[in-house]
């Protein structure tokens, strides 16, 4: 998963196209994964079925 998605280590802001703050995760967050993994919802369903039916589940969805 970690390799599919992209790293966000913070944020900066602006107004009217200048600086007015920053927010970097490390330093602020004392974990293991010190960010904010980006990673599509598509991937992340993909990657949650896969792990489900590995354990032996399955998904049912309605139909219309």
């Amino acid at each position: 998963m970690l390799s599919l998605g992209k790293r966000i280590r913070g944020v900066r802001f602006s107004q009217r196209g200048e600086p007015v703050g920053e927010f970097l995760f490390e330093g602020e967050l004392h974990h293991k994964y010190p960010f904010i993994l980006g990673l599509s919802q598509a991937t992340t369903e993909r990657l949650l079925a896969e792990t489900l039916e590995k354990a032996g589940g399955n998904i049912e969805r309605a139909s219309n």
